[in-house]
């Protein structure tokens, strides 16, 4: 078996969601060719390109993740709309997600 699982600040999730980098911050390891691919200037550093959309991270995921996996997202997400490929399921008072069609029990 194997379990991923990620832990962010509220401080840091706003940050991401709001999608501006400092300067320092893109510099970080990221080439120029990297940074124009995926980024615009912006008055405060760099914006993420709108054209990045949440889609195409789910389609690599479900690519990724094994038939009968789990995929446990914030409480606020929903992936109804941006991953149809996914289902939601419940267990006590948590969601969470599976490929559809996947034939795996609830989690203990």
């Amino acid at each position: 078996m194997r379990l991923l699982g990620t832990d962010i600040s509220d401080n840091a999730v706003a940050r991401a969601r709001e999608g501006t980098f400092s300067q320092i911050e893109i510099d970080r390891g990221l080439t120029a060719a990297a940074r124009d691919k995926s980024f615009v200037p912006d008055p405060r550093g760099w914006r993420i390109r709108d054209e990045r959309d949440r889609a195409s991270l789910f389609n690599r995921i479900e690519q990724r993740i094994d038939r009968n996996g789990y995929l446990v997202i914030g409480s606020m997400e929903s992936l109804s709309t941006s991953a149809p490929q996914f289902e939601s399921k419940r267990h006590l008072r948590s969601v969470y997600y599976q490929i559809k069609n996947a034939a795996a029990p609830a989690p203990a």
